[in-house]
């Protein structure tokens, strides 16, 4: 029994010592303006839960947004008062570039296409 609760430590030891598959994405990189390429959207994160949308159809609606890993789950919030759930969009981070995939789930307000942002300075 000792032997089998040592090794199940171990692996989880193992497991959780693995830091190379982690993304290490932070709050404050995130945090400021964001304009879509074709200058169509602006995103701003304002905190480290909240942020607000901006295009010709919308004009600073509000999300509230959670980073996991490798995603970003998204929820509206906004002034529309629709019951929307959350839907889950990998991301990426490069310096000032910023890339949201929408092209597999339907997220409300936005495009069904991957985005690229950049950081507004």
């Amino acid at each position: 029994m000792k032997r089998i609760i040592a090794i199940s430590f171990s692996t989880l030891l193992l497991i959780a010592g693995c830091s190379e598959d982690e993304i290490t994405i932070t709050h404050e990189d995130l945090l400021g303006t964001w304009i879509s390429v074709d200058k169509s959207d602006t995103i701003q994160f304002t905190t480290e839960i909240d942020f607000y949308k901006s295009s010709k159809t919308m004009d600073y609606d509000h999300y509230i947004y959670q980073i996991l890993k490798d995603s970003l789950q998204i929820g509206y919030n906004g002034k529309m008062f629709v019951l929307v759930y959350p839907t889950k969009h990998q991301f990426q981070i490069d310096r000032d570039k910023l890339l949201i995939d929408f092209s597999q789930v339907e997220c409300f307000g936005f495009e069904n296409e991957k985005i690229t942002y950049i950081k507004e300075d």
